[in-house]
Order: structure tokens, then sequence, then C-alpha cells
């Protein structure tokens, strides 16, 4: 009762007294208590102390600190925060005078301010000063708040203060970065005015430009993304090999000694980790608590001493490597970030305890840590522009001196439903915009950037998506009969019951993508890359797919009559229950190929490879096979024999390999017939 009187009051004074008069009265209850106005408020004071309870008094300054910081917070009364943490040491032990319950105010103030919690407090005051000034770890001051918003032990309005607070400086950061990269590139912007954020000096703005550089399906957001829906209902054990795989997945290390040491360690972490649900379906509690111990396994796993991976990484000069997986992590489970803020606190509180010259391997690596997750995880966007006309935008990577780096703000942009029939959206950027239901019929797209976006039930009809990428866009039900998307990358996009009849395919990627039941009449996939793509009951009548690769594709049940599958790759692609009445099957590889009880009436075979291939119950009796070469163990009956040798079909090795290998010029005159 006495710590909730002294609440109140200062809750209601706060909200109604000017800022110096509160500071006064704060000053004159707990640091000069005979001075103090209100006297119900003093006798709580005198309750706490009479019956010597110094965790108690130091419990309710902390928190009556707290109180005043998040009024004078959300106040903008940023310089009164910093007077009221000064006033402790400011404050002489000989002004409060002696007097029976005030006998232990002295040394339990001294105790305050030589104690963790106004250690805590400090940081509410350094945060207002400048960064550059000071020992290094005032520059980490976000990370160190992390700890104190995440610790449930702390009072709700310490926590709150200091998630705001950790908030704002991260703002702060990634606005003073998007502003030196707009200037650091600028002819007209002295070096002296140049405001660089980071500690990394030149380093920064390439370092930015090589991370910005992977982008399209190796982006690690894209990454993410796919690795999500890669691990949906699978078992624990499995999520857990390949969470491994992702880790490891697309890293800058060339080191392969090093490579195999990290494998290891992840290896150990994880093989023991929750052993006895490993037979139990993925959850998301589980995989929360599974990149929580990972994060920890990198960082530190006491919250006390570098673990023995974060010393080898930095030892060996892979701050950028530890940085990449760690936002790797994050990207894929984000409610694992608080954890990994903690821990990155623990590891600042454990190196500022040493020398600033030994502490440099760890300064880098926050460096790249704050720079990496700027750039992928806030609301600016980075993009690179090529700035000469012999770079190839594909070489990004390799010649980022031939690029300038652009910032911009992201926005969730939503143009559900919107009209934008014949506009020209030429190179635009509309990554994971909505579009579902909009109307972009004979819209320029060409060379545009869809990738995951979500564009379901949209009318694309007739436009011109040249070279676009569309990656793990979602185009379930859509309209692009009649569109142009030739040398697109559809790769893991979703096409299921999308019209794409009469569409410009031409060596388009479609890898892994879902196509069921999509229409694809009369399209043109010569040359596509369909290989483990999902096709099944796909209408493909009269589709050209001379070259296409459709190897591991599922083509069940799907319409291939009249279809051209000249040269196409469709080994260890199910064909089963197909209707390929009339299809033209010309060199196609089809070996391993599964046609079980799939429809060739008509169709032509001739001089392809069917070993392995599952010919179960299906009908060759109207099937053109000359030259065409089955394996011996096709389980084919011998009368079913005779009449394929009749036809001048190869039975086993009839026909030496040399001379049934036809390879056929691939131009792009016969693709576009």
């Amino acid at each position: 009762m006495a710590q909730e009187k002294i609440y109140s009051f200062f809750l209601e004074i706060v909200h109604s007294w000017e800022p110096e008069t509160v500071l006064l009265e704060f000053k004159h209850l707990f640091l000069a208590p005979v001075k103090a106005v209100s006297s119900s408020v003093l006798h709580g004071l005198y309750e706490i102390i009479f019956f010597e309870e110094e965790q108690e008094f130091r419990n309710t300054i902390k928190r009556t600190c707290y109180i005043l910081i998040n009024n004078w917070w959300a106040a903008r009364q940023y310089h009164t925060i910093q007077k009221l943490i000064r006033l402790f040491p400011e404050t002489k032990p000989t002004e409060i005078i002696a007097s029976l319950p005030l006998t232990h105010l002295n040394s339990w103030i001294q105790n305050f301010i030589n104690s963790k919690d106004y250690e805590e407090l400090k940081l509410f005051a350094s945060a207002f000063e400048n960064r550059q000034k000071g020992y290094w770890s005032h520059r980490y001051t976000s990370y160190l708040l992390a700890a104190q918003y995440v610790d449930l032990k702390n009072p709700i309005e310490q926590r709150e203060a200091a998630k705001e607070l950790s908030k704002h400086l991260k703002e702060k950061f990634k606005h003073a970065l998007a502003m030196y990269t707009a200037h650091s590139q600028s002819a007209t912007v002295k070096d002296s005015e140049l405001k660089n954020p980071t500690r990394l000096g030149d380093e920064a703005l390439r370092l930015i430009k090589k991370i910005v550089a992977k982008r399209g399906l190796f982006s690690y957001s894209n990454l993410a993304n796919i690795f999500t829906n890669q691990n949906q209902q699978v078992s624990y054990q499995m999520f857990k090999q390949n969470l491994q795989k992702y880790i490891l997945y697309s890293l800058y290390i060339n080191n392969k000694g090093f490579i195999k040491t990290l494998k290891s360690e992840l290896a150990k972490k994880l093989e023991h980790l929750y052993k006895d649900r490993e037979e139990d379906t993925v959850t998301n509690e589980l995989t929360l608590r599974t990149c929580n111990q990972v994060i920890e396994c990198l960082t530190t796993e006491n919250q006390q001493e570098p673990s023995l991976l974060f010393v080898l990484l930095i030892s060996q000069n892979e701050t950028l490597t530890l940085a990449i997986i760690l936002l790797k992590i994050v990207l894929f489970c984000q409610n694992v970030r608080v954890n990994l803020e903690a821990r990155i606190a623990n590891l600042i509180q454990y190196y500022e305890k040493l020398p600033e010259e030994d502490c440099w391997g760890v300064i880098h690596f926050l460096e790249v840590l704050n720079l990496v997750f700027t750039v992928y995880t806030e609301d600016v966007e980075y993009n690179l522009v090529n700035i000469k006309n012999n770079s190839n935008s594909e070489s990004a990577s390799q010649d980022l001196d031939g690029y300038r780096v652009f910032s911009q703000l992201k926005c969730d942009l939503n143009l559900k439903g919107a009209n934008l029939s014949g506009t020209d959206l030429h190179g635009a950027d509309l990554s994971g915009v909505n579009l579902s239901g909009a109307n972009l019929s004979g819209a320029n797209l060409t060379h545009a950037d869809l990738s995951n976006a979500k564009l379901s039930s949209a009318d694309l009809s007739k436009a011109t998506l040249n070279s676009a990428e569309l990656i793990a866009a979602d185009l379930n039900h859509a309209n692009l009969s009649g569109a142009s998307l030739r040398g697109a990358d559809l790769r893991r996009t979703n096409l299921n019951d999308a019209n794409l009849s009469n569409t410009n395919l031409i060596v388009v990627k479609l890898r892994m993508a879902d196509l069921r039941r999509a229409n694809l009449k009369g399209a043109n996939l010569g040359a596509a890359n369909l290989n483990g793509a999902n096709l099944s009951e796909a209408y493909l009548n009269l589709t050209h797919l001379r070259h296409a690769d459709l190897s591991g594709a599922d083509l069940s049940g799907a319409n291939l009559s009249n279809a051209d599958l000249s040269n196409a790759d469709l080994s260890g692609a199910n064909l089963s229950n197909a209707d390929l009445s009339n299809a033209n099957l010309r060199h196609a590889t089809l070996m391993n190929a599964n046609f079980r009880n799939a429809n060739l009436n008509g169709a032509d075979m001739g001089r392809v490879d069917l070993t392995n291939a599952d010919l179960s119950e299906t009908d060759l009796s109207r099937v053109r096979v000359e030259y065409a070469r089955f394996h011996r163990n096709l389980g084919l009956s011998e009368q079913t024999k005779q009449s394929l040798k009749q036809r001048r079909a190869v039975i086993e090795d009839d026909l030496p390999r040399s001379e049934s290998s036809w390879e056929d010029g691939l131009s792009i005159s016969d693709l576009e017939i």
C-alpha cells in the first residue's frame, strides 16, 4: 500500500505539473525527504524505511523513475529524462538531514547508484547523447535495452520504456543509414558533410550492395518463404535436418574446412534436441524453441559468456557469415528476434569489461549485424541500379562498382481490384504487392518484379510480361490468356486453375510451379523449364512443349492430346491416366516415366527411350513406335513385344546407343512456330 501511494502520486502530478516541479518533488521525496510536500507520500516512504526493506525501497524508486520516463517520453521531454537520471550522482549525502527513520537512506541511495538497476537507468540518458562519443558499447544501446524489456522480473513501466527507446534508436539508425547511402554517391556532397552512422567506413556501402545483390529466388526473404512452405506438416526430425541445410545454404564462406566445422557443431546441437518429439509433426512452438536454441548456440548459451561457435566465427573474421545466419533464422521465425537481441546484449555486457582494442572483432560484428538487419527487416528498401551500359544485371554481385544503391520507403501497397489495364509498368517493383482481382489486361510489365505478389483472379490477358520475375507469386485463377511471358521467371509460382491458353511461355522458368487444373491449351512452352512442376489434371491440348524440361513433373490425369512433346525431357514424369492421344513424343526422353493407364492412342513415340518406364495397363496397339527403345524388364507380354518389333521398335539393346542418339539442334525460330 505504501508503494501504491507513491506510484499514484507521481502518476497524478506527471500529467498536471511542469516537468521541473515534478523533478523537485522526486528529489524532495527520495533524495531529501525532510523537504517533501505531500505528507501521505512521505509516510509511505517512512514505512518502507522503518521495516528496513532496502529491496522494496529500490523497487519503489526504480518503478517511479520509469513511470516518469514513460510519460516524459510520450511528451518528448527527453531533456527532463536526462535530468532525472543525473539527480542521483549530483545529490550529496550531506544534504540529507539525519533523523531516526532515515538512518539507512544514505547507504541505500549509494547502493542503488552502484547497482545494475541504475546502470540500466543510465541507458535512458546516454541514448540521447552523441553515440560517437563515450565507450564503444554506448553505440549499441538498442540491444542493451532489449535485455530489459524481455526480463519479466522488471516492472512493466521499465519494460515498456525500454521497448519504446530501443525502437526509437533503431528508427534513428535506419534513417541515418538511408541518408548516408543517398549522399555518399552524390558528387555534390563533400566528404566532410557525410555522416556515416556505422563504424565500417567505406565498407558499409559495398556491404549494402553485396547484400542487396542477392535478389530474386536467392534473396534471403524468398529463401525463408520457400523453407516455410516446404516444412508444413513434416516430422520434427525432418525439420531439424532441413533447418541445418537452410542455415548453411548460400553463405559467404570460402574455407571448406570451416564450413565442415560449422556444420558439425550445428548438427551436434540439433541431433539430441527434443529427441522424444522427433516423430511428432513440427509445430510453431517446437519451431520457436528450436530456433531459440540455435540462436543461443551461435551467441551465448549461458547468457554470460560467448559460445564456442561465436568465438570461432569472430576469430575467423566471418562476421558477415554469422550476421547472415542470424538473419535467415529471424526471417523464417520472426518471434525469435527478441531472444536474439537479448543474447546480443549479454555479449555486449561480457565484452564491455575488456579493453576496447580487444573487442574490435565483436564491434565489427555488431556493425555488420546492424546493417544487415536494417537492410532486410526495416521499412526502407534498397535497390541496385546499373550505371554502366556494359554491365550485366545478373553479375551485380561481381561488378558492384558498376551499380549505385538507392533507398526508398517500403509500403504494403494494396492494389486489390485496381484497374491498370494498358498501363506501362515496365521494370516496376511490385514485389509483394496485393493485386488480387486487378485488371492488368494489355499492361506492359516487361522486366517487372512481381515476386511474392498476390495476383489471384487478376486479369492479365494479352499483357506483356517478358523477362518479368514472378517467383513464388500467387496467380491462382488468374487470366493470362494471350499474354506474353517469354523468358519470365515463375519458379514456385501458384498457377492452379489459371487460364494460360494461347500464352507465349517460351524458355519460361516454371520449376516446382503449381499448375494443377491450369488451362494451357495452345500455349507455347518451347524449351520451358517445368522440372518438378505439378500439372496434374492440367489442360494441355494442342500445347507446344518441344524441348521442354518436364523431368519429375506430375502430369497425372492431364490432357495432352495433340500436344507437341518432341525432344521434351519427361524422365521420371508421372503421366498416369493422362490423355496423350495423337501427341507427338518423337525424340522425347521417357526413361523412368510412369505411363500407367495412359491413353496413347495415335501417339507418335518414334525414336524415344523408354528405359525403365512403367507401361503397365497401357494400350500400345495404336502407337507409332519405330526405333523406340523398350527395356526388357517393362513387363510386356510376348505378343506385345512381337507387335512392337513388327513396327520397328527396339526391344532391349537391339540398336546400338550410337544409332539411337538423336540430337536435333534447338533454334528460337523452331520454338516460335
